[in-house]
């Protein structure tokens, strides 16, 4: 999705809300304290991944969007 991001040409939003990601990896958990772990396990790793891209170039950087006190989204800077 960064990929077609980058195409000047693109329409894609350079936003991606966490809850699509976690809709997508299909994450489940027996009670929300083991929920809300997989999930910053998941933010913790998409900014891993997002932070190489940032030192080889790939994106100019990237910011997380809290909406209340929970990390909604995750804006990427091209």
């Amino acid at each position: 999705q960064i990929e077609a991001m980058r195409n000047p040409k693109s329409s894609l939003s350079s936003t991606i809300k966490y809850s699509t990601i976690y809709e997508y990896l299909k994450i489940e958990a027996a009670n929300q304290n083991e929920l809300n772990k997989k999930r910053k396990k998941i933010r913790d790793k998409a900014k891993i991944i997002l932070q190489d891209w940032k030192n080889k170039g790939f994106i100019k950087g990237y910011k997380e969007v809290k909406e209340g006190k929970t990390y909604a989204k995750i804006t990427i800077l091209l």
